[in-house]
């Protein structure tokens, strides 16, 4: 593709109107400086602990950031981290209009260290998580699914972002079908259960998707295209035609929420009229801007444009 075409495609990320729907959690993101302390003690000094929204509202705050108009759907718990959750959600430009509580269960939350130091050894972060999301079905999901529907008209793409989900969601499927049948593009992102896509991202990269297994999920689940990250967040993209993947090399990033912004980058692009290879450049640059944990940039079309080489 020219770099007029990438150009015109970045000229109307702005007018892409996405609902991001899935797991939900809140992040408390802690960056510092790690040192070795006494009897095999990894100690960090950092500052005040941040909070992110993570999974699909991070999916959809790495979107804003790009210039989607973006909603979100999911559901929290009757809790303080949900009330913590929405407000990251919303100074992040994010509409939580598709966002329900459910009682009988927590917010999902993890704890995040971003290190630096020669005491971290290979690890840049370390995640736990302290409450798993809510699980997507039941009354709760129904809720969601009846308080979303009026939404669908509005959007050009549904983004159903599956991350830790296995097993077949009967929620996110029928949103899925809601979508089709209004003529909206279904963008599916996990490593495990999708809905027919017709765009799925595959991942993160070390899911060990191989071209045999790419062509063997298109022809299972459905799918028209497929991207898939590789090893130093490059990308292998697949079309209806293609028996083995295109290749787009990638820049190392070890940023946390790499994934997150590759899928945004995808999925944006996608809503915006990109066809999968320039979806799959889009989200190799996206994954790229954040850099290294503890230094991570805004995912922006600027910074996006300055990875492709366009500025």
């Amino acid at each position: 593709m020219s770099h007029e075409a990438l150009e015109a495609i970045l000229g109307r990320l702005s007018e892409a109107r996405m609902l991001v729907a899935g797991d939900l959690w809140l992040e408390r993101v802690l960056r510092g400086q790690a040192t070795q302390g006494a009897h095999g003690v990894l100690r960090v000094r950092g500052s005040q602990p941040e909070s992110l929204p993570g999974g699909a509202g991070g999916v959809a705050r790495a979107a804003a950031a790009i210039g989607a108009r973006t909603w979100v759907a999911g559901v929290l718990g009757q809790d303080a981290g949900s009330g913590e959750l929405l407000r990251a959600l919303a100074s992040a430009g994010v509409d939580a209009f598709g966002v329900v509580t459910d009682p009988g269960h927590p917010t999902g939350e993890r704890l995040i260290a971003e290190i630096e130091g020669e005491a971290a050894g290979p690890w840049s972060a370390l995640e736990i998580e302290l409450a798993a999301p809510p699980p997507l079905e039941g009354s709760a999901a129904q809720q969601m699914l009846s308080h979303i529907e009026p939404l669908i008209a509005q959007i050009g793409a549904l983004v159903v972002a599956a991350f830790d989900l296995r097993e077949p969601q009967q929620a996110l499927a029928q949103l899925a079908e809601s979508a089709r049948s209004q003529d909206k593009s279904v963008i599916g992102a996990g490593r495990g259960w999708l809905p027919p896509c017709d765009l799925a991202v595959v991942g993160p990269p070390d899911a060990g998707v191989g071209d045999d297994a790419a062509r063997a999920l298109m022809n299972e689940a459905g799918h028209r295209a497929l991207i898939v990250p590789t090893p130093g967040w490059g990308a292998r993209v697949y079309g209806a035609e293609a028996e083995r993947g295109e290749s787009i090399a990638g820049r190392e990033s070890d940023g946390p929420r790499a994934w997150e912004r590759f899928v945004a980058g995808a999925a944006t692009a996608a809503a915006a009229g990109a066809d999968p290879l320039t979806a799959g450049r889009m989200a190799v640059a996206a994954a790229a801007v954040g850099g290294a944990a503890g230094t991570e940039s805004a995912v922006t079309v600027d910074a996006i444009k300055r990875e492709l080489d366009l500025n």
